[in-house]
């Protein structure tokens, strides 16, 4: 039912008095319920003023739709339905559990609230989608429930001196949907508590702070600018109604630093470019995120702050749309902080948003939907459900899928029209090849120029283990050092190996080849092309290096074998024999006058995997070619499907 708008004065002056009573809150002791969560009969109350909102108000009285109308959305009809709706009531049962938090062990900040934050964000999903399917306000009031909780839980995480933004912004992420999709089943009371909450535990931080943390986000780049940034817009826009100021600022603020980032130039720095530079996990996470602003834009496009500001500040996912139409796989080749560890990762939002795209089609569907059909909800501390992401449904509600374009060329380089195109990939019938160019100073790159990541279907073949805690303090460290990378360093006398830290390289496409070029990448070495050769069951990798005259260089090219030391022999030609995990064998054939050696990838000082790592580094094994280049050296390995 609509009720007939009320004139602008009386919007107005009803929009300040919102405000005028959510300032005189008073702060009282936080009541918990017998189960030691917060009880919302007994709702603490939190002091919020106003001290430095830079944008003017705008009153609103209608709440901006966040993501989707739930009440009008049309929701696919697939796979994915009955496993959301069947989960929902699990939940509402309480055969699923709340999400309560669970401070982590103090060795890694991020994680001291950011998976709660994210099981907060995929049961708002889950609650948000089962009553868009049903229209049963049962959903909403467990949204409401656990919002409220949310909004009192001691703290997110925002402490400048000793906080992750992204925990924080996490939580306030799926406090904001929550409010926004739930805020008709919460008491006025519960509505200015959360809607201060949002204030005083985040929108403050970022509007109004210098420093580290939360602030500094505004004006930083990469992954963590979007993803806060985002969070501020979601959270300005979910308080709008209660705090006018606060939400007007943030709205503004977050507009201002994602519009930073928006522009396609080549750089990698975007999404507009495909693939960003910080690897293909945190492209897919950046991606996630702008997903829930451009489904907000299309949700309410008639808001005038909806509409303005924030719909110019987004960039484009047309880009990344193709390059998942081409190189995306189920598995993406892990080659940034990858190990499969992270469920934090909301790939399926991310892509249900590219599916708008032209450049999306048959590819990017059979990803959802296989996605969907292992997604995982994960509470810490409690265990692991099999949940799809309903985030996900919300969005492709509201898209007609693209048609991609002309047929799928053997080999795709993404990036913009600079040199600096930093992935690659080829396919061959059920032979994939990958290889990345990007600068060893990049976030997350940790210094894997020229790698190359091989998959036959989903086995991989030839792997790379990225890894990288929050808690290391030395510089950019190679994985191939500790046993790792499938690509080449410069040995040293500690049997260290080395890439330049301020090295990079780019990656073009020569017929079906893929060609990465560099000669900034390896000390001593003026130049150096890897040439990666695709045919089905079959790749061969060319290394031309080339240095100066009279210098002697010690190369050490590393191959990591997607199977374990037990399953790699050595045979008598000097070609290894490798039985992967789904049966099919392969040879691996090294260079010509090389010395190989071969062992487990289990990490070596100075830098220690985390202990779950530990089953992965064992299902793998490195293979190690060591040559002297003297002038110039034509290197050349092949990996072959011989069974």
């Amino acid at each position: 039912m609509h009720r007939r708008p009320l004139p602008v004065r009386l919007r107005v002056v009803a929009a300040l008095a919102v405000l005028i009573v959510a300032s005189a809150l008073v702060v009282t002791r936080l009541v918990t319920a017998p189960d030691g969560s917060p009880d919302r009969r007994a709702a603490p109350r939190v002091r919020t003023a106003p001290e430095c909102p830079a944008a003017p108000a705008v009153p609103v009285l209608t709440p901006v739709r966040l993501v989707a109308d739930l009440d009008q959305v049309h929701l696919p009809d697939d796979a994915a339905k009955p496993a959301l709706l069947a989960a929902a009531q699990q939940y509402v049962d309480g055969a699923i559990p709340v999400v309560r938090p669970i401070a982590g062990d103090g060795t890694d900040p991020l994680r001291y609230l950011y998976d709660d934050g994210v099981a907060l964000r995929r049961v708002t999903g889950l609650l948000g989608y089962a009553y868009a399917a049903t229209h049963e306000r049962t959903y909403l009031d467990a949204l409401a429930a656990q919002t409220v909780r949310a909004a009192r839980w001691p703290d997110w995480n925002q402490s400048p001196e000793h906080g992750h933004p992204l925990d924080t912004a996490q939580v306030a992420t799926a406090v904001a949907l929550g409010f926004a999709w739930s805020r008709t089943r919460m008491t006025p009371e519960e509505q200015r508590e959360v809607a201060a909450a949002l204030v005083d535990r985040f929108l403050r931080f970022y509007v109004c702070g210098t420093g580290p943390g939360i602030a500094a986000r505004r004006t930083a780049g990469g992954n963590q600018a979007t993803v806060v940034g985002t969070a501020a817009v979601l959270a300005g826009l979910a308080v709008r109604p209660d705090q006018p100021a606060w939400g007007s600022a943030a709205v503004l603020a977050g507009s201002v630093a994602l519009s930073r980032h928006a522009a396609a130039d080549g750089s990698g720095h975007s999404l507009a470019d495909g693939p960003t530079v910080e690897g293909l996990m945190y492209t897919n996470y950046e991606a996630a995120d702008v997903a829930l602003l451009q489904a907000t834009v299309g949700a309410d496009p008639h808001d005038p702050v909806v509409a303005g500001p924030l719909r110019g500040s987004l960039p484009s996912l047309d880009a990344l749309a193709a390059w998942n139409e081409r190189c995306g796989r189920v598995a993406d080749p892990a080659v940034q902080d990858g190990w499969g560890i992270y469920p934090w990762v909301d790939r399926t939002t991310a892509l249900a948003a590219m599916a708008a795209s032209a450049n999306a089609g048959p590819r990017v569907t059979a990803l959802i939907a296989t996605l969907q059909s292992q997604a995982r909800l994960t509470i810490p501390g409690e265990g692991v459900w099999a949940v799809p992401d309903g985030i996900a449904e919300l969005v492709l509600g509201q898209v007609s899928p693209g048609t991609s374009g002309p047929p799928q060329p053997q080999a795709y380089v993404a990036g913009g029209p600079s040199t600096g195109r930093y992935y690659g990939c080829a396919t061959a019938a059920d032979t994939y090849a990958f290889l990345s160019a990007v600068p060893n100073d990049a976030p997350h790159a940790h210094q894997d120029i020229g790698n190359v990541v091989v998959k036959d279907g989903e086995q991989t073949v030839l792997d790379d283990l990225g890894q990288r805690t929050y808690s290391f303090t030395g510089g950019p460290v190679w994985r191939a050092s500790t046993k790792a990378h499938s690509t080449i360093g410069v040995g040293q006398p500690d049997g260290s190996v080395l890439q330049r830290r301020s090295g990079s390289g780019a990656v073009t496409v020569e017929g079906t080849d893929l060609v990465m070029s560099t000669g900034t990448a390896l000390p001593g070495v003026d130049d150096w092309q890897r040439r990666v050769s695709t045919q089905p069951g079959r790749v061969q990798v060319d290394d031309l290096l080339s240095a100066p005259a009279g210098s002697t260089v010690p190369l050490s090219m590393s191959w990591l074998v997607g199977a374990a030391p037990a399953d790699v022999a050595q045979q008598a030609d000097g070609s290894l024999r490798i039985t992967m995990p789904d049966g099919s064998v392969w040879q691996l054939v090294p260079p010509e006058g090389t010395s190989v050696t071969v062992s487990d990838a289990a990490p070596t000082p100075p830098y220690v995997d985390a202990p779950d790592v530990g089953p992965i580094a064992a299902a793998h094994t490195l293979v190690v070619v060591r040559s002297a280049l003297v002038g110039t050296a034509s290197l050349t390995t092949t990996l072959t499907k011989v069974g």
